[in-house]
């Protein structure tokens, strides 16, 4: 008549060690947030672009990040307890680092208020260009050469400046020609040079 009664005390003690250690594995973890809102400095309109990056102050990598809304506002959720740092940037404003934020039992949700950026001036770098003018010019009734750094135009003859002008050619006769064609009119410094003697005298 007693062996029943010690089954049913071993069967709790059994239940009751099973159900302590699932209360132990099942300890709820906390899931903390992070939310504010971000406008202009200066006459407080929402920032719609602004970016909200968080990182755990014991690691470097970057722990969670979102972007503000159309009216400023952001909320980061999913973070452990732990100490957290705060930056918020958006093109054309100061970034802003916050103080550090502590999640925790106490205060898994932490509302960082409404956070100000400033605008930041942009800088324009003075661009210069230099530029070379070009030796050839093509035109449809005429091709300009300018040979005034050619270093035969320096104690040269105009026929000299001439040998040295791509697809012109002086024979040895000295009878200028373009691309085979001797029906040419040249021009120095836009006077006529139809005769070779007077480029040569020139």
């Amino acid at each position: 008549m007693l062996a029943p009664p010690r089954c049913v005390a071993l069967a709790t003690a059994i239940v009751l060690a099973v159900c302590s250690l699932a209360a132990a594995q099942g300890v709820p973890t906390i899931s903390g947030e992070i939310r504010g809102r971000v406008v202009n400095a200066a006459n407080k309109t929402p920032i719609g672009i602004a970016t909200v990056d968080v990182t755990d102050s014991g690691a470097a990598a970057l722990t969670a990040h979102a972007s503000t809304d159309a009216d400023g506002s952001f909320r980061i959720q999913g973070l452990r307890p732990g100490r957290y740092r705060v930056r918020i940037l958006a093109l054309g404003y100061t970034p802003r680092n916050l103080p550090p934020v502590e999640i925790g039992a106490a205060s898994p949700s932490v509302d960082v208020g409404t956070v100000t950026l400033t605008a930041a001036a942009v800088v324009l770098q003075p661009l210069q260009v230099t530029g070379q003018k070009q030796n050839v010019e093509l035109a449809p009734d005429r091709n300009i050469y300018v040979v005034r750094d050619m270093p035969t135009t320096r104690g040269g003859t105009a026929l000299d400046v001439l040998r040295n002008v791509p697809a012109v050619d002086v024979d040895i006769d000295n009878v200028v020609s373009l691309r085979g064609n001797t029906g040419v009119v040249v021009q120095i410094n836009g006077r006529d040079h139809q005769h070779r003697a007077e480029a040569e005298r020139r």
